[in-house]
């Protein structure tokens, strides 16, 4: 814990990270910060939580700054919500940047664990594709000579449409849009199309049927039941 680091008296700011607060209290008042604080732990720590409810959470939290009653591991106030979020426990949560952005975003209803999950795989993804160019690339943003002679390899290696070669010819002609790539701001996909080195597939336009299926798969189980209500209702009166 982080007590145990603390010699003689434990500081206030301190012992009140475990207080769980009072989410009664008045809003943007500090037992109010702490009793959200609280909530947000205890859904974390629930990877069955609803994501919604976590994310309606964290939009409070950052509407009324409350992580400016909150304080990090030197006592100082947070200075935003994402400073909160990325801190490590029992100061923050202690998420990474990319799940803290994932998990602000707009998404479909889902388990709080299951969207983790996701957003932590695509952490992981962009940080393996760093490094990969790091290696290949090298430091001063030139590729260094491959030692495998084999007619084959090289031959893989100078086409395709693998991100590994989309990061090898963005970082070579367009240094640009690979700075975007590995900040997470576009895929490389997504950048070989800006370039003009990819062409996007045609676009099928959508049946009757299409967005029949759309709006079914959107509507809710009452809306589904009312629809099929009317529409047998206008065919047996029809018939």
């Amino acid at each position: 814990m982080a007590r145990g680091r603390h010699r003689g008296p434990v500081p206030a700011w301190i012992m009140g990270l475990d207080d769980p607060g009072d989410l009664s209290a008045p809003v943007g008042s500090t037992p109010w910060a702490h009793g959200l604080r609280y909530t947000l732990y205890r859904l974390a720590k629930d990877s069955t939580a609803k994501l919604g409810e976590f994310q309606s959470y964290l939009a409070l939290m950052e509407r009324h700054c409350a992580y400016q009653y909150l304080p990090d591991e030197h006592g100082h106030p947070f200075q935003s919500l994402r400073a909160f979020a990325v801190a490590k426990v029992p100061f923050g949560m202690g998420y990474d940047v990319g799940v803290v952005e994932a998990l602000q975003a707009e998404t479909r209803d889902m388990l709080l664990g299951e969207k983790v999950a996701q957003a932590t795989a695509t952490v992981a993804q962009r940080n393996q594709a760093a490094d990969w160019v790091a290696q290949e690339i090298g430091p001063q943003g030139k590729h260094r000579p491959h030692r495998d002679t084999n007619e084959k390899d090289i031959t893989m290696r100078e086409g395709g449409t693998s991100a590994s070669y989309a990061l090898r010819r963005l970082a070579k002609d367009r240094p640009d849009l690979h700075a975007q790539c590995l900040a997470g701001a576009m895929t490389p996909h997504a950048a070989m199309l800006q370039a003009g080195w990819r062409k996007r597939p045609p676009s099928r336009k959508r049946t009757p049927l299409d967005w029949l299926r759309h709006y079914w798969l959107k509507a809710s189980p009452e809306d589904r039941q009312r629809f099929e209500v009317e529409v047998l209702g206008a065919q047996a009166s029809t018939a």
